[in-house]
């Protein structure tokens, strides 16, 4: 069999997304903290590929916000999409300067499929 052209391809891995809370990227806030004015501002999470020649099309499936009760016992509070549902927000509008605020179990859905892609930790300052 003989061929009239031949084209070759250089494939590479997509790296994992940039997360974010608003516009304060995980990796590079410096001092890892929000006042609380700032949080009560954000509706969600959201992904990015930063840096990257081609637009891909990334959103979060699901994640958890890690809350601690009165006692000092530590549970998940989860969501489906990359929005805060109301039980989140009402935990979020509860954090008082010192506490932390942690996302965590951020899963995309990425052109090859669902990735778990981390968390986002800061801490709440005046």
């Amino acid at each position: 069999m003989r061929y009239l052209t031949e084209n070759k391809f250089n494939t590479r891995e997509l790296p994992l997304p940039e997360i974010s809370l608003g516009m304060h990227y995980g990796y590079n806030t410096k001092k890892k903290a929000l006042t609380t004015n700032q949080l009560h501002k954000m509706v969600g999470i959201s992904a990015e590929l930063l840096d990257w020649q081609y637009e891909v099309r990334l959103s979060i499936v699901e994640f958890d916000v890690l809350a601690q009760d009165s006692t000092g016992k530590h549970y998940s509070i989860h969501a489906f999409g990359n929005r805060f549902n109301q039980e989140q927000l009402n935990f979020i509008k509860d954090l008082k300067s010192g506490d932390f605020f942690i996302a965590n179990d951020i899963r995309i859905k990425t052109p090859s499929g669902i990735k778990n892609v981390g968390s986002l930790i800061y801490q709440i300052e005046e």
